[in-house]
């Protein structure tokens, strides 16, 4: 069969809908697309535990699904009665030590409250709830939007609006306790709204602040529109840097509006953050200073003016970024429905220059919530979550290829990779030949065609720039892969170029009359070496098989180099 998945919701089977390969690496989504109870609005991993949050069954249950497989199947965990009336926008997050924090805001009449409880054993059970703020009870201001992050010494951080203030309460007793609250953003004038903050750990000891300033056309340190802001804890929350603004041209911008704020960070120093500008521009800029500077922005993805793009997420496995939305007028006013389908992005060069936005899947813009968070829980092991109301669809996206270049892999006698950007995306091509190589039996080829996987492997180092699986079953009305006579395989895949492998071929033989080659053509094919020298040497191509046989060619100097084209010999 074609690579169909189906989705169920309420128990209810929708129509089946195609997941095209994941685009942070080229990645599959495995089958099925599970609908999990809750969960899907946000999402922790600590040591082989999945845990994703979301709103209960109830309006006052906060409720948590968990997985131990990753991702491959999910589990309820623990509930959270909060007591209140009703929870909205639930937050979590690991110390990678055993401790879980839940954050919520809570209708506390006549006004919202920032609420918390703590895990001990993996999300399956949880503590009573607390309130973040000593004077949740008596205060009359709206508390809310909240976001939780462990620094990986021993303290918590929670962040949230209080009536356009950022305010940060931090915990040394692993959220059992809240020390008073100071805030991280105030403007003495009262002109400036601030919102929607995010905090993240390196597990290092320090703790990233980005959030949204509106300074409402007053003029303020930042200029007179709504702006990025970050600050930066290095001692558990006691004290903060003073706010630095993520987007370079805070103060000549004008009346643009930067919003709708996330942040990742890969635990090795750098930090990106992504987000919206004046809606339909999706923006992102990093930092190798955690936070005190950040770099001029690039553009993820230049918006049509009706796109109305919303929820920028970002998530890193380490070595590629991912960033999310969802777009309702999306591809210059192509219209996708009423709440748009998910857009992804991917950079493997920490986010200064990104791959070409890919549709996740338009049959999703029918449902509301139409952004999917992605997670990464190990390198190359992605889970994305589509937070729907009363369940979430939960899809892992497995990288195709080994983290690392295979060792022991067969050597041609000669071999060429030739990569071509075209002015036409669709028209992106990679092909890579292995000629003349070692001997190959027969049965090392597997049998692809009863369900040995194949993909294509490009590393930098040990860094992975390109991978491309070929597709399972059937291409259209005929099969992928098809024998070729006595001693080899061949495959072609014309439905689904953008995504993944068009064409391979492998032959098996004595040494010197083997062959193997691949073609990788399209929009989701993102080229490493853009858009100009100099190329970080040598390039090694695998060809890869779950059954452990590899091809691998090592490409060490380019025989044509330019802006939009590389061709190089082994």
């Amino acid at each position: 069969m074609r690579r169909y998945r189906r989705r169920v919701v309420c128990g209810i089977l929708l129509a089946p809908f195609w997941l095209p390969p994941f685009a942070i690496a080229m990645q599959v989504f495995d089958p099925p697309i599970q609908a999990v109870p809750g969960g899907g609005a946000d999402v922790a991993s600590d040591a082989g535990t999945i845990v994703t949050i979301g709103k209960g069954s109830t309006p006052a249950l906060v409720s948590t699904v968990r997985s131990t497989d990753g991702g491959a199947t999910w589990t309820a965990g623990g509930s959270i009665d909060t007591g209140g009336p009703e929870v909205a926008l639930p937050r979590i997050a690991t110390d990678g030590a055993g401790t879980w924090v839940a954050v919520w805001m809570q209708h506390e009449s006549p006004d919202f409250d920032v609420w918390a409880a703590r895990s001990t054993d993996d999300g399956v059970s949880w503590s009573a709830a607390v309130p973040v703020h000593a004077d949740a009870a008596t205060d009359s201001d709206w508390d809310g939007d909240p976001d939780v992050a462990a620094d990986g010494a021993g303290s918590w951080i929670v962040a949230w609006n209080r009536s356009g203030t950022i305010l940060t309460a931090r915990s040394t007793d692993g959220g059992t306790t809240w020390q008073p609250f100071t805030a991280l953003d105030d403007d003495p004038a009262d002109h400036a709204v601030s919102v929607h903050p995010k905090v993240v750990g390196d597990g290092g000891g320090t703790i990233v602040a980005v959030w949204e300033r509106n300074q409402n056309l007053y003029p303020g340190p930042f200029g007179t529109d709504a702006d990025i802001l970050s600050s930066t804890t290095t001692d558990g929350g006691a004290t903060w840097s003073a706010p630095a603004a993520v987007n370079a041209d805070a103060l000549t911008d004008g009346s643009e509006r930067d919003e709708d704020v996330d942040l990742a960070t890969d635990g090795a120093g750098t930090w990106v953050a992504v987000w919206h500008r004046m809606g339909d521009d999706i923006l992102a800029a990093r930092s190798v200073d955690a936070g005190q500077t950040w770099t001029p922005f690039a553009t993820v993805y230049a918006g049509h003016l009706l796109d109305g793009n919303d929820g920028a997420r970002v998530a890193t496995d380490g070595s590629v970024w991912v960033t999310t939305w969802s777009s309702v007028y999306g591809n210059l006013g192509v219209y996708y429905g009423v709440y748009g389908p998910p857009f992804m992005a991917r950079s493997i060069d920490a986010g200064t220059t990104w791959s070409t936005p890919v549709v996740v899947d338009k049959a999703l813009s029918t449902l509301p919530y139409g952004v999917i968070v992605p997670f990464a829980f190990a390198p190359g092991q992605w889970i994305g979550f589509f937070a729907t109301s009363p369940a979430s669809l939960v899809a892992r996206g497995v990288s195709p290829c080994d983290q690392s270049p295979r060792l022991g892999c067969k050597q041609p006698a000669a071999g060429r990779l030739r990569m071509q950007r075209n002015a036409t995306v669709s028209k992106n091509t990679l092909d890579w030949k292995w000629l003349r190589g070692d001997a190959t039996a027969l049965a090392e080829l597997g049998d692809p065609t009863a369900g040995t996987a194949y993909a294509l492997c490009l590393y930098d180092g040990n860094d992975m720039l390109v991978t491309a699986a070929a597709a399972a079953g059937d291409c259209g009305t005929t099969s992928c892969w098809r024998p070729k006579g006595p001693v080899g395989f061949g495959y072609t895949d014309t439905i689904d170029p953008p995504h993944g492998l068009t064409k391979v071929s492998v032959k098996s033989g004595s040494a010197g009359k083997t062959k193997a080659q691949a073609t990788v053509r399209g929009s989701g094919l993102t080229l490493p070496w853009m858009p100009s020298p100099p190329l970080n040497l040598p390039y090694r191509m695998q060809l890869q098989t779950d059954a452990g046989t590899c091809w691998e060619s090592i490409f060490t100097t380019p025989t044509v180099s330019a802006q939009n084209r590389l061709i190089m010999r082994d």
